[in-house]
């Protein structure tokens, strides 16, 4: 289930860890699709709880997308909350203040850092965090019907579950056995469909 604020303090938390307490606001929803990968592989949970689609440059978290890109989408407390701790300016986010750390749990901080730590290593490396991501088999699902920048497809998260095998294999920064991953996989399942009949029942 989406949680805005949580959202939020994932986006502020990459943007003060970065020079100048600012982030690339593509780099950013690559790391908050890795940051989510890592916990729902390791943990069986989302930490956003976003809905993810694959676009050209990889897999796109599309709340988050939405506030940095169009906050006029977002409600006047949504907004209010999210600018509390962020600016959007030309392509960078900037961190106005430190995030809340009542909002992230152990596991979380664990996923946050993993992905920091990553995500350095891959910038060093020279390649880009777009193309870093197109070598995981969720998006790579969708790659075939990606053929504009504008393209887009919903992506199934279940798919974060996915093995990589081969050469792909060693791009993986959250390795877990077969049995974990079916375990949480199992989880997210059934929470999804509990959220689902919720929902249901509140519509």
């Amino acid at each position: 289930m989406l949680n805005f604020e949580k959202t939020v303090m994932i986006i502020n938390w990459f943007a003060r860890q970065c020079h100048g307490k600012s982030i690339d606001k593509l780099d950013l929803l690559k790391m908050i699709y890795m940051v989510d990968r890592y916990h729902l592989r390791r943990f069986g949970r989302l930490i956003s709880g976003d809905n993810y689609y694959a676009m050209k440059l990889g897999p796109v978290p599309s709340m988050a997308k939405n506030i940095c890109d169009n906050p006029d989408e977002l409600s006047e407390e949504q907004r209010a909350f999210a600018y509390d701790y962020l600016r959007v300016i030309g392509n960078d986010v900037h961190s106005q203040k430190s995030s809340d750390k009542n909002y992230f749990c152990p596991s979380e901080i664990e996923a946050l850092n993993a992905t920091r730590i990553k995500a350095l290593l891959v910038k060093q490396s020279g390649e880009s965090l777009p193309d870093f991501t197109h070598h995981f088999p969720e998006w790579k699902a969708y790659e075939q019907y990606l053929t504009t920048d504008q393209s887009s497809r919903r992506m199934d998260v279940s798919k974060f579950f996915s093995e990589m095998t081969g050469d792909d294999a060693r791009f993986e920064y959250c390795p877990a056995s077969s049995r974990l991953l079916k375990s949480n996989k199992q989880k997210f399942s059934e929470r999804q469909s509990l959220e689902n009949m919720i929902g249901s029942a509140n519509d």
